[in-house]
């Protein structure tokens, strides 16, 4: 079924496509994406701006996500019921997007995601306005060993899951050159601004979290291949 294919292709302003694929695609009704494509769930772009774009695109307007919230708050959904969906289905949904997007691509979603989550929580506990300050949203937010619900926050959450997915990816083929430490990560390239950028945030929050990461984003991935 080619109208369920798609064809990515970032290079048009440089090496634009032949007439000839153009027709073909059409003939086929294959759709084009010159900017970015959803795959997997997750978005792939052409710059970090494609990226944006793409992410507010496919999470802007989540009306699956949008009705479930709305039917977590119905009267026949125990609260007890609701917090479990919450902290079991609904967070570590999000977390497998935290771990496939840049951070800076993704906090704007990430933030609005946070606030729908606490106002469900807050809503179904049925917390006066005077009792939705700070100290709650900290203890919703909380890991559970720590005596919170474990709402996570989204946006505290995507520094910490991008890093750990790319590590845990470090071996794969298309990461070959930068695991020789004679070779490092581009610093011009996106992916070492993410990586720094992740990095940064990360050890801001959590400084003791510096025993577990490299020196620099350059050298992310030679580190944990001598690992």
């Amino acid at each position: 079924n080619t109208a369920k294919s798609q064809l990515a292709y970032f290079h048009s302003d440089t090496a634009p496509l032949h007439r000839s694929v153009l027709e073909t695609l059409a003939q086929h009704d294959i759709s084009l994406h010159e900017q970015w494509v959803e795959v997997m769930g997750a978005v792939v772009g052409r710059d970090e701006a494609a990226i944006r774009a793409g992410v507010s695109a496919t999470l802007g307007d989540d009306s699956n996500s949008a009705a479930f919230f709305r039917r977590l708050l119905l009267e026949g959904v125990s609260v007890r019921c609701a917090m479990l969906l919450l902290c079991q289905c609904v967070v570590p949904r999000y977390n497998y997007l935290l771990r496939c997007i840049p951070p800076t691509c993704i906090a704007e979603q990430a933030d609005a995601f946070d606030a729908q989550v606490l106002h469900a929580a807050m809503s179904k506990l049925d917390l006066d306005p005077d009792e939705q300050g700070g100290e709650t949203v900290r203890l919703l937010q909380a890991r559970l060993r720590r005596g919170g619900f474990g709402l996570t926050s989204a946006r505290t959450t995507s520094p910490a899951a991008y890093l750990g997915s790319l590590a845990a990816v470090h071996s794969a083929p298309v990461f070959a050159a930068y695991r020789d430490a004679n070779t490092p990560l581009p610093p011009d390239s996106l992916l070492h601004g993410w990586i720094d950028g992740s990095m940064q945030q990360l050890l801001a929050a959590t400084p003791e979290s510096s025993e577990h990461l490299p020196a620099s984003a350059s050298s992310f991935f030679s580190h944990y291949e001598i690992g």
